[in-house]
């Protein structure tokens, strides 16, 4: 048994007890199980011991490794685009998430807190760039509620917060089509919003996932010569949002 890159390492042979008081005295939640040449078989969680604590009594040791452990876990690659692989494999994620090499050997652990980090961070930054776009933008989920609205957006309207996101986009804007049959893509007439007060040009857009399958819609408002990046940005913000909900 050892630790590395705060998880500990184990094999078969390893004392389950004692992995269990290594993992509370350090603080560790989740151990690696590993065969010959360091190739992971199981996942050890410390929640999953814990909540059990009758099984450790009057068992061999090898038996208490493998009750515990996860043999059906989660494994990617080094030099995996994590966007792609979770966007590909968003329904058979678990987490922890075994990192390996080319060859299968152990090279890490990703944590629900570390990949939450990442997404967190990658949506700052995809914000940021539509926060930062002259047009208006406005995306809905898949029950025409109000998911996303940019600071232009915002400033077209009025609106000095996200007051309106979760509100349904039809009692708010009912001069929109969002969520008709009349939506069709591309720019439509000039809309007056009621809400408002301002005129707008709105450009519809569709947002389905890798399976063609609806998660919603986008209305972008003048200039429609960004669609297409735009339309990205807004698609990695709600799949983030569907592996959030996913996790609690």
């Amino acid at each position: 048994m050892k630790i590395k890159n705060n998880c500990i390492l184990l094999s078969l042979e390893d004392d389950l007890n004692s992995v269990t008081k290594a993992m509370k005295t350090e603080n560790i939640s989740n151990a690696v199980v590993l065969a010959g040449d360091e190739i992971p078989v199981g996942v050890l969680c410390y929640e999953d011991i814990v909540h059990n604590p009758d099984n450790i009594q009057g068992a061999g040791v090898n038996e208490n490794i493998k009750f515990f452990m996860r043999q059906n876990f989660t494994v990617v690659r080094e030099q995996t685009n994590l966007e792609d692989f979770l966007e590909e494999n968003l329904d058979m994620i678990s987490f922890p998430m075994v990192a390996i090499d080319g060859e299968g050997h152990f090279k890490g652990l990703i944590t629900q807190n570390e990949m939450l980090k990442i997404l967190q961070k990658d949506l700052q930054y995809v914000k940021k760039i539509l926060d930062n776009i002259d047009e208006g933008i406005i995306a809905i989920d898949k029950d025409d509620n109000i998911a996303f609205i940019n600071e232009s957006w915002k400033q077209i309207h009025g609106i000095e917060n996200n007051e309106i996101i979760g509100e349904s986009v039809l009692d708010k804007f009912p001069e929109t089509k969002f969520g008709t049959e009349e939506m069709s893509e591309g720019f439509n007439e000039p809309i007056y919003m009621n809400f408002s007060g301002a005129t707008v040009l709105p450009s519809y857009k569709s947002i389905v996932d890798s399976d063609n399958q609806s998660m919603g819609a986008m209305a972008i408002v003048r200039d429609s010569s960004k669609i297409n990046n735009i339309y990205i940005g807004i698609n990695r913000i709600n799949m983030a949002n569907i592996l959030f909900k996913s996790m609690f």
